[in-house]
């Protein structure tokens, strides 16, 4: 993906817990495109910012990406 600024692929993010978890962005940064991979290592791709509030639900062994030029902040918690 082209950008007008440079952009950085954060690190793969991955759910090490047994338990499932929700992933709430606290502050949103500058993201150009996000991927969630299954436990399978299918890939989803969504090319949008991201929103404060939003939740994304991880469970055991999926894990999320971000490309983003100024990083985002998240809280994890897990979740039943």
């Amino acid at each position: 993906m082209k950008s007008i600024a440079p952009c950085h692929w954060g690190d793969q993010l991955t759910n090490c817990l047994i338990a499932s978890i929700e992933t709430m962005i606290t502050q949103t940064g500058i993201v150009w495109s996000w991927t969630v991979r299954d436990t399978e290592g299918n890939a989803q791709t969504l090319t949008s910012p991201l929103h404060t509030g939003q939740s994304i639900h991880l469970a055991p062994g999926e894990s999320i990406q971000l490309e983003y030029t100024a990083t985002p902040k998240w809280r994890w918690r897990s979740v039943p």
